[in-house]
């Protein structure tokens, strides 16, 4: 059973990180046209709904099912990290990344049905949808040196 939630762990990151990394490449490669550019957004919302949100699920399920019987606060406080490092994952998705990403594919729509430039506001979404990317990108990768490391994180002293 431990083997099996190890797979699905390493497969559910494999999603998570593999799909936010196809998606900065797929939006970086699109032209300018307004065309390309809404085409672009309706692939990487696909993506975020079948791909990078069931590959968060998939590591969140399995990582508790690793944890279960083994969250003991004093002695594994990596294992405390981690959950604290997922949620705050979780919450940048919620709050940052995806209004962000819903806003930009909806201004692009729009954009490629006036026909013309890309409406304003469409940089800013994109924009702060972006950093909020890469900061799950560090996050993420964090939760995974946590989890290889495994530092003892112990009190020196009295």
């Amino acid at each position: 059973m431990r083997y099996t939630m190890r797979l699905l762990h390493v497969l559910g990151l494999t999603l998570f990180l593999g799909s936010i990394l196809t998606y900065a490449i797929a939006s970086g490669l699109a032209a300018s046209a307004v065309g390309d550019v809404a085409f672009t957004r309706r692939l990487v919302e696909a993506g975020v709904r079948y791909l990078t949100l069931p590959g968060l699920g998939v590591i969140i399920v399995s990582g508790a099912g690793l944890a279960a019987g083994r969250f003991r606060p004093r002695e594994n406080r990596w294992l405390g990290i981690k959950l604290v490092v997922t949620g705050a994952i979780v919450a940048n998705a919620v709050l940052f990344i995806l209004p962000a990403a819903r806003q930009a594919s909806g201004l692009a729509a729009a954009s490629v049905a006036a026909g013309g430039q890309l409406l304003a506001g469409y940089a800013e979404a994109y924009a702060i949808e972006t950093v909020a990317g890469a900061v799950n990108i560090g996050l993420a990768l964090l939760a995974a040196v946590f989890g290889i490391v495994r530092p003892s994180l112990r009190r020196s002293g009295p």
